[in-house]
């Protein structure tokens, strides 16, 4: 029996290589436990009529990214941020969202012989439905650039310009739809109610911080 560490042959019963001082596999030390014999590389072999549990590694450990990503990445998370949105942006948006809710409140009222009846701005006049797209687009639009790091979309104008032009629109229908109150088949004494003063408010302070503006740089560049 030749010793595994050196190689050179082991008197019998030993429990040590004479030669290198390396343990007998199958022998037992001076504690009385089986003693191990190191293989070349370091590597532990098992004791006669036993096991040896080996782990291998075959490169270095890998900790999973914070969130699961790959690579320690976190997922992308949406988060609003209002410094994204200028003031007058807040502004626009807060009375566009009100003018598109003030579309489906009572805007007149009519007394008959039988009782008052009302209308919503967008059942008498059909057109304001193109106030309420507008309106619609416009809240998301403002809500996309506060959430988003980055529009996935074109926009056709600058943002100032943009925001004025559909502003600009929602004013002029607005206004159109209140003068114009509803007439005909002997209707008579039909009156403004609480949702089209509403609108109409609420379309001018959407306009205003953008429009007022551009109309003092035109005059002063005139």
């Amino acid at each position: 029996m030749n010793c595994v560490t050196c190689g050179q042959e082991l008197l019998a019963h030993a429990t040590t290589c004479a030669n290198c001082g390396a343990p007998v596999a199958g022998q037992s030390n001076a504690d009385g436990e089986p003693t191990v014999s190191t293989l070349p590389g370091g590597a532990a072999s098992a004791p006669l009529g036993g096991s040896t549990s080996r782990q291998t590694t075959s490169g270095p450990s890998v900790t999973p990214g914070v969130g699961g990503a790959p690579g320690g990445r976190a997922a992308t998370t949406l988060k609003f941020d209002a410094v994204k949105l200028s003031q007058a942006d807040k502004i626009t948006g807060v009375a566009s969202f009100i003018l598109l809710i003030s579309l489906f409140l009572p805007w007149f009222s009519v007394h008959v012989a039988f009782g008052t009846y009302s209308g919503s701005g967008e059942s008498v006049h059909g057109y304001l439905w193109i106030v309420f797209l507008l309106c619609l687009g416009l809240v998301a639009y403002l809500g996309a650039r506060a959430f988003l790091p980055q529009l996935p979309f074109k926009l056709p104008l600058p943002h100032e310009r943009l925001v004025l032009a559909v502003t600009a629109v929602n004013l002029v229908l607005v206004v159109l739809a209140f003068v114009f109150k509803p007439g005909g088949f002997g209707l008579s004494g039909v009156g403004w109610s609480f949702g089209a003063f509403l609108a109409l408010i609420a379309a001018v302070v959407a306009c205003a911080p953008l429009a007022v503006p551009a109309i003092q740089a035109r005059r002063k560049a005139a």
